[in-house]
């Protein structure tokens, strides 16, 4: 009986893969990164606050609430639609700050600075309007 050897994973690629992994020498590098990327997200315990119930329910009041970007820009407010919830303060700096509202700003991609370094230094109705937020149960 013959064996054929395992190919690469990557969409369309068909070269042997390298023993003991799932990709080829060319696509290896790529993915052993993401690889890692995935077990180190899965064990941080700030990464877990962002799939809990109260930061999905949180979250949604305020895109509800704040449905227009909240940067300003040369004096004038983004007009685009608000799609992510952005820490000014990081979670990772103040971790008590997660579900402060004051804290929170709704952006649209254009405008998401990324990454996880917050912004601290973003003033309150020159970098940012005030987030509007109402509790409702």
């Amino acid at each position: 009986m013959w064996s054929t050897a395992n190919t690469c994973c990557e969409s369309g690629c068909f070269q042997p893969a390298i023993r003991g992994t799932r990709w080829c020498a060319k696509h290896q590098a790529n993915n052993s990164v993401k690889v890692y990327d995935r077990i180190r997200n899965a064990n941080d315990p700030i990464r877990k606050m962002y799939t809990r119930a109260r930061w999905l329910r949180l979250s949604g009041f305020l895109r509800r609430d704040n449905a227009q970007c909240q940067r300003i820009k040369k004096g004038l407010q983004c007009w685009k639609p608000s799609e992510v919830v952005h820490h000014l303060i990081s979670p990772y700096v103040r971790e008590d700050l997660f579900y402060t509202p004051s804290n929170l700003v709704c952006l649209c991609k254009d405008c998401h600075p990324g990454g996880t370094s917050g912004t601290p230094d973003w003033k309150k109705g020159i970098d940012f309007v005030p987030t509007q937020f109402e509790v409702t149960l």
